[in-house]
């Protein structure tokens, strides 16, 4: 038995979708529990129209606290051994429930593939493609959990399967009070977990809608929602303090020390503003890198070393394609959303030393333009020396602009591999 636990506020327009999404799986031995917290629309009467219908659903009713609050109230009231959380805005697949039940052996942790939709905002290639990032891998398949696969793991709780032991020995709670709750908390269940199952189907549909709080927060102008924003660059610290107190406190801080670096510098946005949001941004840095045991001003450094450059590849001939055969550092080369939205840029990744390698092959006869400069404000540097094809060219990369952006054209033949190499420095202020 799988208990689904479905928060819900103010939904009356989505709802029903989801409740007819999960009431019509092919696996039907599903405790169904409904969280009300504090609706002030027509929630409560679709819950209860399908309380009606089905006696696997219950509702249960708060004063509005939070999606925290309403999933740690499902916690306490779900029965199953198994747990799965759905939000009451998105849809899954008809076999949902079934992928789960029948992979439940195999591992700790079983999580689907989803895929991004929307009935009400227009959403871009980018966009449509962003759950692509998320992808921790090609094909279906059990992987341990190590520090360098625990980054891959998406980190909502929705999209997958948990064993309530697990949660229960642990005594794990969401996060009440806070934006991005549930990162902590699909985190902290995710170490007391030997591996996790993936599922490639795209099974979970995620919802973008003009109502949420995340879209309210990238999209208005409004004072109030914005001061959200604000907080919500607090909140994100605050998750990564709760996550390390929890590794701490079940002996796994070490082991995981460099995992939480790097989970927290990918929130490269957040990050950067937080070092600019005043104190209370420097508080909340310093009470993280006093329970890694990093000095504040090694992490800083770590930061700015971990963004120093940024590099685009550019097809000159945008309707040819060019391959990067192998690149020197990590993380791995992706797809850039915004340049492929200008069609222009093809392939981008960020250097964190002061040195790189990259293999390209190009299908066509004709220039390669690599474009990379300083992703932080703080950082700077200068190109030592470059090297194609092992030799050595002299003011081959050029400066562009004020801005500390340089630019490299090189002439490739077709299917030919190239061989690039450059050293640069870093400069501190």
């Amino acid at each position: 038995m799988i208990s689904v636990i479905i928060p819900a506020f103010n939904v009356e327009k989505y709802v029903e979708k989801c409740l007819q999404s999960v009431v019509w799986q092919t696996y039907k031995d599903l405790e169904i529990i409904c969280i009300n917290d504090g609706s002030n629309d027509e929630t409560q009467r679709i819950l209860e129209k399908y309380a009606r219908l089905d006696s696997r659903v219950k509702i249960l009713i708060q004063k509005n606290k939070s999606v925290s609050s309403a999933r740690n109230l499902g916690l306490k009231n779900a029965k199953a051994e198994y747990i799965a959380f759905v939000d009451s805005d998105d849809i899954i697949g008809k076999n949902y429930m079934q992928n789960l039940w029948d992979n439940r052996e195999k591992a700790d942790c079983i999580q689907v593939n989803m895929k991004r939709f929307s009935d009400e905002i227009a959403l871009d290639k980018s966009e449509l493609e962003w759950y692509k990032r998320f992808n921790m891998e090609s094909s279906t398949g059990l992987y341990e959990i190590t520090p360098r696969y625990i980054v891959k793991v998406f980190m909502s709780c929705w999209g997958k399967l948990f064993k309530k032991s697990i949660i229960d020995k642990y005594n794990l709670k969401f996060y009440e009070g806070v934006i991005h709750e549930d990162n902590a908390w699909t985190y902290e269940y995710l170490i007391h977990c030997k591996n996790l199952y993936y599922i490639h189907d795209e099974i979970y549909h995620y919802r973008k809608r003009p109502g949420s709080l995340t879209y309210n927060i990238m999209a208005s102008q409004n004072k109030k929602i914005r001061k959200i924003a604000k907080q919500s660059v607090y909140d994100i610290l605050k998750v990564y303090i709760h996550i390390a107190k929890h590794f701490k406190k079940y002996g796994a801080l070490r082991k995981y020390r460099r995992a939480l670096l790097l989970m927290i510098m990918n929130n490269e946005n957040r990050l950067q503003t937080a070092f600019n949001a005043g104190i209370m941004g420097h508080i909340y840095i310093r009470k993280f890198v006093n329970l890694l045991n990093i000095s504040y001003k090694k992490f800083i450094n770590l930061f700015i070393d971990n963004n120093l450059i940024k590099i685009y590849i550019q097809n000159v001939k945008n309707s040819k394609k060019i391959d990067v055969v192998s690149f020197s550092r990590s993380p791995v080369i992706e797809k850039d959303r915004f340049m492929q939205k200008m069609e222009k840029f093809g392939l981008v990744s960020f250097v964190r030393n002061s040195d790189f390698k990259l293999k390209l092959k190009s299908s066509y006869n004709g220039e390669v333009y690599v474009w990379f400069h300083p992703v932080s404000k703080t950082a700077k540097f200068k190109v030592l020396s470059v090297k194609v094809n092992g030799g050595m060219l002299d003011n081959a990369v050029k400066k562009f602009d004020s801005e500390n952006h340089y630019e490299l054209y090189l002439f490739c033949k077709k299917n030919e591999v190239v061989d690039v190499e450059i050293v640069t420095k870093q400069l501190r202020k």
